[in-house]
């Protein structure tokens, strides 16, 4: 009897109270309103709203060294029916062996060169194929943009993905939109890169549970997993990542604005002679097309005026081809164009991408003979 009476006296009342303790602790962090997101809710990769996409691997998914790209063979969500090669590319699908004769282009950038809201054939890399083709040009355009990235991120894109394709010419449309944006919880796109922002690989969600996923809506299982995090600093590091994007948010079309953005203006600077180096190496040439985008053209994103002010400064240095889509909109506008002739709802148009595409054509056809015989 004795053993019994002793779980009945001891034990029993025990647990008994300790789970009483933790009920009212539930209780009173609920009535409190103690809430602490998960290491995988803190940790915002492209933004709340894409981040979900990115992990059902639908369109996006995510990727080490791109942070983000375009599943292969992926239904494009704004055409109905249009599917991404099988390689992730927004265009027709290729070999890897090049057709005798044919230059081959790809186009690196973000939105506006993916020709996000508009079907693959307005594109203004699909219609810069046909403009040439119409001249009696024999071409082919690989469109590798990949929608809200930024130059570093077309770098490992153009390592990864591009660079195998050994194109005769790279348009490289990045201008400054993306990688002037406040990093998310201070965290630039290089070091989301080089070591996913201090977290490592396999990414948070990607992970092996240690525990049901339920059990985090419990209070009293945020606060333990709180004050391990503040003991051990992460929680420290996050609040000052977390502070520093706060700052700098409401003040990110300020050049000068302190911070830490996607891309600073230096990094930006260095990063362009390094493509234009990697590209020349595989014996292809580099054209830096700058497309700034609607707020810039508006008066309304000083700060990627700028750092496009620092892309031709540095092209100019540098050595390096350059043609500027937000000068010719604007000698347009000054012509009597109208800004929503090429633009709509931050969105190039139909006819702003064939406009683009024209002005391009234009100035690449003169190069084509002497891209076509370097091979």
């Amino acid at each position: 009897m004795a053993p019994r009476s002793w779980t009945r006296r001891i034990l029993v009342p025990g647990l008994a109270m300790l789970l009483g303790f933790a009920v009212l602790g539930e209780v009173a962090l609920r009535m409190v309103r103690f809430h602490y997101p998960s290491a995988a809710e803190r940790d915002v990769i492209w933004s709340r709203e894409r981040d979900p996409q990115l992990f059902a691997k639908r369109f996006y998914e995510r990727d080490e060294r791109e942070i983000w790209k375009p599943v292969p063979g992926a239904e494009v969500p704004w055409a109905p029916g249009e599917h991404l090669d099988p390689s992730g590319f927004r265009s027709a699908p290729m070999s890897l062996e090049h057709t005798p004769g044919v230059v081959r282009i790809a186009v690196l950038g973000s939105g506006e060169a993916l020709g996000v809201g508009l079907p693959r054939e307005q594109c203004w890399s699909s219609r810069l194929q046909q403009v040439l083709a119409d001249a009696g040009e024999r071409v082919e355009v690989l469109c590798a943009a990949v929608e809200d990235t930024t130059l570093r991120q077309g770098i490992e894109r153009w390592r990864a993905e591009v660079r195998p394709y050994r194109p005769d010419l790279v348009v490289c449309t990045f201008a400054g939109v993306m990688e002037a944006r406040a990093a998310n919880s201070g965290c630039s796109d290089d070091a989301r890169i080089e070591g996913n922002c201090g977290h490592g690989f396999p990414d948070y969600r990607q992970r092996a549970r240690l525990l049901p996923a339920w059990t985090w809506r419990l209070r009293s299982v945020q606060c333990c997993a709180w004050i391990a995090d503040v003991l051990d600093g992460d929680y420290w590091t996050w609040r000052a990542g977390v502070l520093d994007q706060e700052r700098l948010a409401p003040l990110e079309d300020r050049f000068d604005a302190a911070g830490t953005r996607r891309v600073s203006w230096k990094e930006f600077s260095a990063l362009l002679p390094t493509l234009r180096d990697e590209v020349e190496h595989e014996g292809g040439k580099l054209l830096l097309f700058p497309i700034t985008g609607e707020r810039a053209l508006a008066g309304l994103a000083p700060a990627v005026r700028d750092y496009h002010a620092v892309l031709l400064e540095t092209a100019q240095r540098q050595k390096i081809a350059k043609l500027s889509g937000m000068e010719f909109v604007e000698a347009a506008v000054r012509e009597g164009a109208q800004l929503e002739d090429f633009y709509a709802a931050g969105q190039l148009t139909a006819a702003g991408s064939d406009a683009l595409a024209r002005q391009i054509g234009g100035a690449i056809r003169p190069r084509l003979r002497d891209l076509r015989h370097a091979r």
